[in-house]
């Protein structure tokens, strides 16, 4: 089938992406977009430059980099769509970018390479029209859009490089921010009183380059060949980074110093080589380095649960039982050196690893979550090198959980259910409540929700089930301790409600004031928990909030102020209409009350049936200290050693004596 010019079609468009990956080396691919390194300064990984001062902007058409073609094996038929493409839309401007390279001792730095970048423009990132064809046809279009961002990038930068006197110019610029990198072999380029990631065009804007030296490592395995990767470690007294090590990359730039580094590898059986000290600095040999791996002791446990018992709050904690003591489960709970960690890997199979670990007896416990009940345990023997155990978890009981079944509107998702778990005691014991649990669901559709932990042990009092689904609201069901219930729980269509607060449209209140919405439950120890959404409330003093479900809701309503403090006005109960509907409340009376004898901020607090208030007021503009949004109440004012108690509307000018 012939395909239209300047087009793609699937198999060219990822065969083309794969080779973009390699020709543009100055960035990553993340999903359908562009994203650049982003250097810690100005630094970046030092490689050789050209030495002439370019001071002006290369062309606006698209630039291939010259100095890195397509690789020989990509085929005609990528590059002839490549040259197809019409050129991005890129932007010249009259501004310019002036930057000065010196080094610590004050020198001017030339052949130092400068490239400024434009943050891309909303524009130049659209989404292309849509096309018929399905979904091949829409990743056809994300390819492209990627493809477009990485020519824009590529054609919109200004490149150059200093001349002998540190000085490079970089004409064309537009307004707005740019993104600043350096190269320069041998050193490190870093930003001075300004940040690479955002520049505007102007200056001179002053770079300082230090001194690295090369250093060369050989990593060995333990049968003397070279190691196809490794990860390097540099430390010295004033800083510690990894660096990637290939057969092909030996070489690292460091700054002057005295150093110590090691190497590690692997991802099975792992190797590890002793630290080896080494100097780098002017009048210092240059280093060459061979790092010998040895084999490290690794323990890999593998835990596999029951499909249907699945969570994703397990907790494994590994403990090497010293010499002379016996294995137990209070050592492993409670010893000092035992290592609590959340295995990695999806519910039903997953893993943790100890790396480095001493050869002995270890202990292991599988724990239902942080602090929660322990589903197994062993003793495992670790000998020197590579060693993996496989832990399965065996079914619990059926009268630790609770079977329950979701029903509601045709067609609804459930992949997109949330659950919580709680304890209510009735005893005046303390409640305990989880965050986010995953039920696995059965093949019959229901799923199998496991009972809150408590620590000491559950008698009495009642556990509590929490399901939300984003487009539905949310619902809770109630069981008492002991009892391993069959539940449903029954989602209404989705509704809406509409919010009014009168009083607020024409006040000095308009624009000011949010609202939070919690569905609440008559059984329910936290009244606040299941919040149904927040938002502003409009000048005119309305706001829609989706997804209710209907029955007893808490209302919130708050005046935002100066950092972490309250104002709030209204904590009030309102019935949400089943089905949607429209619910109007008033706006209580607020006060406004000016504050004399304090030159700095003074702390108001006050609390009532409805409204809590505690907070800083400050001086305005003009010195004066105003607080208003206060309801009806009484309050107290303190400022340093002074103290004033009052009462509103009574009062309208409060003094601090």
């Amino acid at each position: 089938m012939k395909r239209e010019r300047g087009r793609l079609d699937l198999r060219t468009g990822l065969g083309l992406l794969a080779v973009l990956g390699i020709v543009f080396g100055t960035g990553v691919l993340v999903g359908s977009g562009w994203q650049a390194k982003a250097p810690a300064a100005v630094e970046l990984e030092p490689a050789p430059v050209p030495t002439a001062a370019a001071v002006t902007a290369p062309p606006s058409g698209p630039e291939l980099a010259a100095a890195a073609p397509p690789p020989a094996d990509a085929s005609r038929e990528l590059a002839d769509v490549l040259r197809a493409l019409p050129p991005p839309p890129v932007a010249r401007g009259d501004k310019r970018f002036e930057f000065e390279v010196r080094t610590e001792a004050g020198d001017p730095l030339g052949g130092v390479r400068i490239e400024a970048t434009p943050l891309q423009p909303q524009d130049s990132t659209a989404p292309a029209a849509p096309r018929a064809g399905g979904a091949d046809a829409e990743l056809v279009a994300d390819l492209e859009r990627t493809l477009n961002r990485v020519r824009w990038r590529h054609a919109a930068r200004l490149l150059g490089s200093t001349d002998a006197e540190g000085r490079c110019t970089l004409e064309g610029a537009v307004e707005g921010p740019y993104q600043v990198s350096t190269t320069s072999a041998g050193w490190a380029i870093t930003a001075e009183g300004f940040r690479s990631h955002s520049v505007l065009p102007g200056g001179p804007y002053k770079l300082l380059a230090s001194p690295r030296s090369t250093v060369s490592i050989e990593v060995l395995l333990p049968d003397g060949s070279p190691a196809s990767a490794a990860t390097l470690w540099f430390k010295s007294d004033s800083m510690s980074r990894s660096l990637s090590w290939t057969p092909a990359r030996r070489a690292h730039e460091l700054p002057p110093g005295r150093y110590h580094v090691e190497a590690k590898s692997g991802d099975g059986p792992s190797y590890r080589s002793p630290e080896v000290p080494f100097e780098l600095g002017a009048g210092v040999p240059a280093a060459n380095l061979r790092l010998e791996l040895e084999e490290e002791t690794m323990l890999r446990v593998i835990v596999r649960e029951p499909p249907e018992e699945a969570v994703d709050t397990l907790m494994v904690r590994l403990f090497r039982v010293p010499e002379g003591q016996a294995p137990s489960a209070e050592l492993l709970r409670w010893g000092p050196n035992a290592i609590g960690t959340h295995p990695r890997g999806r519910p039903g199979a997953r893993v943790v690893e100890r790396r480095n670990a001493q050869p002995g007896t270890w202990l292991l416990g599988v724990y239902h979550s942080h602090g929660g009940a322990l589903l197994t345990s062993e003793v495992i023997e670790v000998v020197p090198g590579f060693n993996e155990r496989t832990i399965d978890v065996a079914p619990a009981p059926r009268d630790q959980f609770a079977l329950v079944h979701v029903t509601g509107p045709e067609g609804t998702d459930w992949s997109l259910l949330e659950w919580k778990t709680a304890y209510e005691p009735s005893d005046g014991g303390k409640p305990a409540a989880s965050g986010r649990v995953h039920p696995a669901e059965r093949s019959d559709g229901r799923y199998l929700v496991r009972h809150q932990f408590v620590e000491a042990g559950a008698t009495v009092g009642t556990y509590a089930i929490q399901v939300r689904h984003p487009k539905l609201g949310s619902r809770r069901v109630t069981y008492p301790v002991g009892t391993a219930p069959d539940l449903v729980v029954a989602f209404d269509a989705p509704s809406k409600l509409d919010l009014h607060v009168r009083g607020v449209e024409g006040s000095r209140y308009a624009g000011r004031l949010r609202v939070q919405l919690s569905a609440i439950y008559p059984d329910a120890v936290f009244e606040d928990d299941d919040p149904v959404g927040m938002g502003e409330l409009g000048d005119d003093g309305r706001i829609t909030f989706q997804a209710t479900q209907g029955g007893p809701h808490m209302l919130v309503v708050t005046l935002p102020v100066r950092g972490f403090h309250i104002n709030r006005v209204i904590r009030r109960r309102i019935e949400v209409p089943r089905g949607g509907g429209a619910v109007d409340i008033d706006l209580p009376p607020l006060h406004v009350v000016e504050i004399t004898g304090a030159r700095e901020g003074v702390d108001v607090s006050g609390h009532g049936p409805e409204h809590h208030v505690s907070r800083t007021a400050y001086p305005d503009d003009d010195g004066r200290i105003v607080v208003d949004g206060l309801p009806t109440g009484h309050y107290v004012a303190t400022h340093e050693f002074k103290r004033a108690e009052f009462d509103v509307p009574a009062t309208k000018t409060l003094r601090l004596k």
